[in-house]
């Protein structure tokens, strides 16, 4: 998850600190729920003060979508492969 978000606030946002805030991400990710929201409002605060409110509202789109392909596409096949059971 950090090299990703790493690289969409890098490419697509061309975000200050991205590599700071995607090595942020990916340890965030570790907690359940709270996790993945402050990381998530850490981007956007940063978002905020270099592009105003569009920019913020984007990068919460941006990190809702990550998040969820993590869970519902990437996690299921990765668990399914670790204990052989097929992920749908």
């Amino acid at each position: 998850m950090s090299f990703v978000t790493f690289l969409v606030l890098e490419w697509a946002y061309r975000l200050p600190y991205a590599l700071w805030i995607g090595i942020l991400t990916g340890i965030l990710e570790v907690i359940p729920l709270i996790g993945p929201i402050t990381a998530g409002a850490i981007a956007c605060t940063v978002g905020f003060s270099q592009g105003g409110p569009n920019e913020a509202a984007a990068l919460a789109v941006t990190y809702l979508v990550l998040r969820q392909v993590e869970d519902q596409l990437v996690m299921p096949i990765i668990v399914g492969r670790a204990v052989h059971v097929h992920p749908w």
